[in-house]
């Protein structure tokens, strides 16, 4: 796992007598009691290490994660453990499951002894469907059938998680004003771009300083206002919670520490580290990949002509292609990037063996189909096609050369599927019409899960289950000589 909740929670909590160190901060606990809650895709395990530390300082919690997270052969909490988890958000979304153990949290919040107790929260990605509290006059299903309108039109994960933040009683900061003025300690696992922590479950521990008609906005810029009854129009349109200046200081709460313990860009590192051990050549193109997976495909069909340029070519012009890639691309280039790829090709010249591109991000989909997939799937999908056209251009080159796409979810599952995503190669689209399967209609119709499943009894699909952990998605581009 490359970016292990256990361990993560290992490096960066530690208790010494009766003093709490986060990230290497101390905490004096003093004579108060020590509570844990939680939310999100990694949360139990980062909660089985909490537990292990803590011991018996720790007095209390509950998580809530998703349905069948305990279905593991991997020991989790201990069997006399004070810490009460529920299960919920079937298919990563909200449901009244989810609602029950958001009230449970909520319960043992408002138990604490605000002034001598201190609190430690859990946060990873997923938690904005497993704590979930609407507002009144918001049901589950109006929250769900919004938040699925906006994520069929192609809405990236802010764009979604501004909307929950507006509908919802504990996001955007709501959680913080509960747990005032209690000391409160959270731990945050991020799978979102740029690593705003304001957004990773729709940033219940930070203060809502979106704009005042933000959620408003982005409706209207997907063209649903007339998809939504107007009582809930209504309420995206009221103001922001008011929270007291005093309770704020430089756009944070005074009485919350937020600590990011761990992303996609540690992920990537260390599936580089990994595949720079096992003898491969490999570098990292994006932590912070974004847009439609149509877009995200063009980019990296243009990103395979360049390499290729330059593997047959090593000049100045193949080389000021890669350059003019790198300026055209519609996200945030690792640094490293230009001149790591310029070394990893032409040092191996004129026999380059191998050379591994990695990204990671969060692609979105546009919805047109009832068919069953999700991003991960759809993406290598499409570059299925993307990879066949240059194969057809560039035929002598795949005589000598095998080109390998991944894209998959770090946390094991891709939309309302059991897959975690696919790989795909240049010989995709040629075993597709050998077994009569048409790719367009498939991609059409949004269903791309049961195309994969068809091909070859679904070898192309990756299957994890539940990782425990969650820092969104990752591509793997490679090109290996053939053997």
């Amino acid at each position: 796992m490359p970016v292990n909740p256990k361990k993560l929670i290992k490096e960066n909590l530690c208790l010494i007598g009766n003093d709490l160190l986060v990230c290497n901060k101390v905490y004096h606990l003093n004579d108060g009691k020590l509570y844990l809650i939680g939310f999100g895709k990694a949360v139990l395990f980062m909660a089985s290490q909490v537990e292990k530390i803590l011991g018996n300082r720790l007095s209390n919690g509950v998580i809530c994660v998703p349905v069948n997270s305990q279905d593991t052969e991997e020991p989790t909490l201990k069997e006399n453990s004070v810490i009460e988890v529920y299960e919920g958000a079937y298919n990563n979304l909200p449901d009244e499951k989810a609602l029950r153990g958001t009230e449970a949290i909520i319960n043992l919040v408002k138990s604490l002894n605000k002034e001598t107790d201190s609190l430690l929260i859990l946060i990873s990605g997923g938690g904005s469907a497993l704590f979930t509290k609407p507002k009144d006059g918001v049901t589950i299903k109006n929250k769900l059938q919004i938040i699925n309108k906006l994520s069929s039109s192609g809405a990236n994960i802010t764009e979604l998680n501004t909307v929950r933040k507006k509908l919802s009683t504990v996001k955007g900061g709501n959680l913080a004003l509960l747990t005032y003025p209690a000391k409160t300690i959270a731990l945050i696992l991020s799978d979102v771009l740029h690593d705003s922590l304001d957004i990773v479950a729709s940033g219940p521990t930070f203060p809502n300083l979106d704009f005042e008609y933000a959620a408003y906005e982005i409706l209207k810029k997907y063209y649903l206002l007339d998809t939504i009854p107007e009582r809930i129009v209504n309420i995206i349109k009221e103001p922001n919670s008011k929270i007291p200046f005093s309770l704020i200081d430089n756009n944070k709460f005074p009485h919350v520490d937020n600590y990011l313990i761990g992303n996609n860009k540690k992920a990537l590192t260390s599936a580089k580290a990994y595949s720079d051990n096992q003898g491969l050549k490999s570098t990292i193109l994006s932590s912070e990949l974004i847009g439609n997976v149509q877009c995200i495909a063009d980019i990296y069909q243009e990103l395979i002509i360049s390499i290729i340029d330059i593997i047959q070519c090593a000049n100045n012009e193949s080389f000021l292609k890669i350059e003019k890639f790198s300026k055209n691309v519609s996200f945030a280039l690792n640094e490293n990037f230009l001149n790591e790829i310029k070394q990893l090709i032409t040092n191996d010249l004129p026999l380059l063996k191998n050379v591994c591109i990695m990204a990671g991000g969060e692609t979105t989909v546009f919805k047109k189909g009832k068919g069953k997939g999700g991003r991960n799937q759809e993406l290598a999908l499409i570059m299925s096609l993307k990879i066949h056209q240059v194969k057809l251009k560039y035929h002598e080159f795949f005589k000598n050369y095998d080109v390998q796409f991944l894209s998959a979810g770090t946390d094991g599952i891709d939309g309302p599927t059991n897959a975690a995503g696919a790989i795909i190669n240049a010989d995709v689209i040629d075993e597709a019409e050998k077994s009569n399967l048409c790719v367009m209609e498939y991609l059409e119709n949004n269903d791309s899960h049961n195309f994969f499943l068809k091909l070859k009894n679904g070898s192309n699909l990756i299957f994890t289950g539940h990782t425990g952990t969650n820092v969104s998605d990752i591509h793997i581009l490679s090109f290996s000589l053939n053997s």
